[in-house]
């Protein structure tokens, strides 16, 4: 069994993953959202307008104007009303796409944190199991050498018989071996 080695697989994958959506939603790249929101503002802004148009030429028209006044009436209403809506669908459609961009992102960024976690949590299961392993090694070769030692080696009924022992030990007492 090798020593474990630390292996930044799932890192990597998830920071090559983050640094694409990075390239995509931020910087230079990120310019095309605003024409996406211009174009989303210029559509809500146009409805608008005609709507608030033909309303005022319509009360204009009521109202006693001539046909050339009501146009008028309800060009400048279609101008104003364009104007308004254009900056405020504008402000909105860029909002939710840089946020949904922004969203993106801090998943992703989770994700990485996630997978730098999970390569630590690997590599140290790794070397707890390894740790174990070589534990056990030593154990054995201890044991072995315990087995193998002048103080295991002596005989059995020598420790355990009653009667030798108490002569072994008078024996030292009185000087002898």
């Amino acid at each position: 069994m090798s020593a474990p080695t630390y292996s930044s697989s799932n890192y990597d994958t998830a920071a090559n993953k983050y640094e694409q959506l990075a390239k995509k939603y931020t910087g230079e790249s990120a310019y095309r959202y605003s024409d996406e929101a211009a174009k989303q503002a210029n559509a809500q802004a146009k409805a608008t307008a005609e709507s608030e148009g033909a309303a005022a030429q319509n009360v204009a028209k009521n109202a006693g104007y001539s046909r050339a006044r009501a146009a008028l009436e309800g060009a400048a209403a279609r101008a104003a009303a364009y104007k308004n809506q254009y900056a405020n669908s504008y402000q909105n459609a860029y909002n939710n796409i840089n946020g949904a961009n922004a969203a993106a992102l801090q998943a992703q960024g989770a994700l990485l944190s996630g997978a730098a976690q999970k390569d630590a949590n690997k590599y140290q299961s790794d070397s707890n199991r390894y740790g174990s392993a070589m534990g056990a090694v030593g154990g054995i070769f201890t044991g072995a050498a315990n087995a193998l030692s002048d103080v295991t080696k002596k005989d059995i009924h020598a420790q355990t018989d009653s009667e030798r022992r108490r002569s072994e030990l008078l024996a030292r007492l009185k000087g002898g071996r």
